[in-house]
């Protein structure tokens, strides 16, 4: 009986230590799937991390073509600015020739005004010295009328004179 006894408690001390081996292995099949299950979390974090991270390269790649193109796009911009300031300055330099060019043909034309308005009056003067001078020789002319007139007149009378004298030194001669 004693070795029954002794069988007995080898048998309680074998089961007790199966229940806690039976125990520890529930309790680390429980770790290990928490565990695999942490690993699996851990795994889609580092998934999504490694994804967020492939997509910041793709769009810090994208971000560097655009830095790249819009640094182009003001180069080009700034040398077309360049290029409408120059064509500004062309043109602003036209204009004050343009300015410049009225100004000395509005000159011209008030020195043009000017020396009309001076014909004008040398004409109107003309044409009153004209007038007067065709009114003295219509004067002259009427007065020369009566001067031939009177000549015509008195070589008449000369005429008559000298008959008359030449017919009485006709008459004393005889």
């Amino acid at each position: 009986a004693i070795d029954l006894l002794g069988l007995q408690r080898h048998s309680d001390l074998v089961s007790e230590k199966l229940l806690e081996a039976q125990d520890g292995a529930k309790h680390e099949g429980a770790e290990r799937e928490s565990l695999k299950s942490e690993l699996t979390s851990a795994k889609n974090v580092s998934a999504l991390i490694e994804k967020q991270k492939h997509d910041a390269v793709r769009e810090g790649a994208l971000l560097r073509d655009e830095i790249v193109a819009l640094r182009t796009k003001i180069s080009n911009l700034t040398a077309e600015k360049d290029l409408v300031r120059g064509q500004m300055q062309t043109e602003k330099s036209k204009v004050r020739d343009l300015e410049d060019l009225l100004q000395a043909l509005r000159a011209k034309e008030h020195a043009a005004v000017n020396a009309e308005q001076a014909a004008t009056t040398d004409s109107v003067g003309m044409h009153q010295r004209l007038q007067a001078a065709l009114s003295e020789n219509e004067k002259n002319v009427q007065e020369l009328r009566l001067l031939r007139s009177r000549r015509e007149e008195l070589e008449y009378e000369l005429e008559k004179h000298r008959r008359l004298v030449s017919h009485e030194s006709m008459d004393k001669d005889s």
